[in-house]
C-alpha cells in the first residue's frame, strides 16, 4: 500500500499485536483491547468536532437537487501479486493518499457492511 503511519503517542509503549495471523500480522475479526475493539480510541479516525463529515438524509437530498447527482468514478488499482495489507492497531495513525483508500492497509476490525452517515477520510 502506499499509506503513511505514525504513533498516536511516540512516548507510548507499543502495542503487543497479538494473536498474529499466517502472515505477520494481527489477526482480522480477533477482538483485542490492546489493539483494536471498535469502541475505544476512535478519536484516532474520528473527530466528532468536525461537522462537515457527516451527512444526514436531507443534506444528501438537497445535495443532489440544487447540484444533481453526479456520475459515478471508474478508477482502477493495480494490486500486486501476493500483497498482503498491513494490520494497524489504534495506537498508529494511517494516512492515505487518497480520500477514500482502496487496498491499502487497514484496522483488525473491519466496519460492519451497510450504508453509513460517516466515513472517515485523510488528507483533512
Amino acid at each position: 500500500g502506499k499509506e503513511i503511519t505514525e504513533p498516536v503517542d511516540p512516548k507510548a509503549k507499543r502495542v503487543d499485536y497479538r494473536p498474529m495471523d499466517k502472515n505477520g500480522r494481527p489477526m482480522m475479526g480477533y477482538i483485542n483491547p490492546d489493539c483494536d475493539d471498535g469502541k475505544r480510541r476512535l478519536n484516532v479516525d474520528y473527530d466528532a468536532r468536525k461537522l462537515d463529515l457527516s451527512c444526514g438524509y436531507h443534506d444528501a437530498l438537497k445535495f443532489s437537487f440544487v447540484t444533481g447527482l453526479a456520475p459515478p468514478k471508474l478508477t482502477c488499482d493495480i494490486i500486486p501479486p501476493h500483497y498482503h495489507p498491513p494490520h494497524y492497531c489504534m495506537d498508529t495513525r494511517i494516512k492515505y493518499p487518497s480520500r477514500i483508500p482502496t487496498f491499502e492497509g487497514h484496522r483488525p476490525l473491519w466496519p460492519r457492511y451497510g450504508e453509513y452517515n460517516y466515513v472517515p477520510t485523510t488528507n483533512d
